[in-house]
């Protein structure tokens, strides 16, 4: 693979000025010592770069340690994969599927563009699990509703109570959304991929159950429709099944924000009523983080749909009102 073309032309801009600069001796004097600070000769010395090859940018051309670097820079040119090594046997990794692919750029898209900020929240989820229970007790094995699926129908909710974060930046404006369309990430063999359940606000939870349990399937047999794969208006992720604590996910444009789920945890904390016996209790908590485009919401807007989430989460009679 060659270097693209404005990085070669990057490369002889560089080396053009260093040229130019060694014709200078303004970083000696009639003596002919050359003057630099401790930090650039500490750092001169640990690379093995003469100073006398160094154009010092400094007071009375005094060679700094931002001169040091930038030799560094001239001397090392970005090396391309051919000129390494091939120590060891590889395999070449698939070719990503469409839909993948553009998840790919719209994150690096997003990443780059996207003024990002995360806020953090601890859910108790002791009545959320015992509600699971109940919910579970008459139904049939394989027909169980997780605590995913409350968690995503939470999420939609409180996108009705705090609908500013149900919005996509659209450059010129925002567009906000009376329906929750949710994108629900998972993993698939060809890499990461966001199905998308339509009206999450209006639907059951056994109606979402079903529906999640269905694009799981078809992903498994790449049965999948690619017209599940479009975007929604909020996205969540739950990596908790991995063991992972919390996560501060990316936004996906033009969505305005994005739910990253972590694992569930049991914790010794105080009772709520403490008495002689039972001063502290075990509980089951779970980190939830909310990324936002702080173009589309603020920190205050930010904070008030977690406060929102962590309500229904907390009380989860309120999902089957």
């Amino acid at each position: 693979m060659k270097l693209p073309l404005q990085s070669l032309l990057n490369q002889l801009k560089k080396l053009k000025q260093k040229k130019n600069s060694l014709q200078k001796v303004a970083q000696k004097n009639s003596t002919g010592r050359i003057f630099a600070s401790p930090k650039a000769k500490y750092l001169a010395n640990q690379m093995n770069y003469p100073l006398e090859k160094i154009t010092g940018t400094g007071p009375n051309g005094r060679i700094i340690s931002a001169d040091v670097y930038e030799y560094k820079e001239i001397s090392e040119p970005i090396k391309s994969p051919e000129d390494f090594d091939q120590v060891e046997e590889y395999s070449s990794v698939h070719q990503t599927e469409d839909f993948s692919d553009l998840l790919r750029q719209k994150m690096t898209l997003s990443k780059q563009t996207i003024p990002h900020y995360y806020l953090t929240v601890d859910l108790n989820l002791d009545e959320m699990l015992e509600s699971m229970k109940l919910l579970n007790q008459s139904s049939s094995e394989g027909d169980e509703i997780s605590l995913n699926v409350l968690l995503v129908k939470a999420a939609s909710l409180a996108c009705k109570a705090v609908p500013s974060v149900n919005s996509f930046w659209m450059e010129n404006f925002v567009r906000q959304f009376e329906e929750v369309n949710i994108n629900l990430f998972m993993a698939s063999e060809f890499g990461v991929i966001s199905p998308l359940i339509r009206n999450v606000q209006s639907k059951g939870i056994k109606a979402i159950s079903n529906e999640i349990k269905d694009l799981t399937e078809s992903v498994k047999e790449k049965s999948a429709d690619k017209s599940i794969h479009q975007s929604g208006t909020f996205s969540v992720i739950n990596l908790g099944s991995y063991g992972i604590n919390s996560l501060s996910p990316i936004v996906v444009p033009p969505q305005a924000c994005i739910l990253g789920l972590g694992a569930a945890e049991r914790k010794v904390v105080p009772s709520d009523s403490p008495s002689k016996d039972e001063v502290y209790k075990i509980s089951t908590y779970l980190k939830a983080t909310l990324s936002c485009d702080h173009r589309v919401v603020d920190g205050a807007v930010g904070a008030q749909w977690l406060q929102a989430y962590k309500k229904l989460v907390e009380n989860p009679i309120t999902l089957l009102l």
